[in-house]
């Protein structure tokens, strides 16, 4: 299933949520929330928001661990 409709060139916009059809996951899915907040970024743009969101990942992953 494709979540992302190119709207230009390089960009794309998140497909709203239920056009899907196909995708029955929760709203508080975390590649909803991500998707949601990349709706409008270029794929390099995404791409490092994505990275940075993984670094904080390990970060708090890092600090919680015993």
């Amino acid at each position: 299933m494709n979540l992302l409709r190119p709207i230009g060139l390089g960009r794309y916009r998140l497909v709203p949520w239920g056009e899907g059809g196909e995708d029955d996951r929760s709203r508080d899915d975390l590649t909803a929330l991500v998707l949601g907040l990349a709706r409008n970024l270029s794929p390099e743009e995404m791409a490092e928001q994505l990275s940075r969101l993984w670094r904080t990942i390990e970060r708090h992953r890092e600090a919680v661990r015993p």
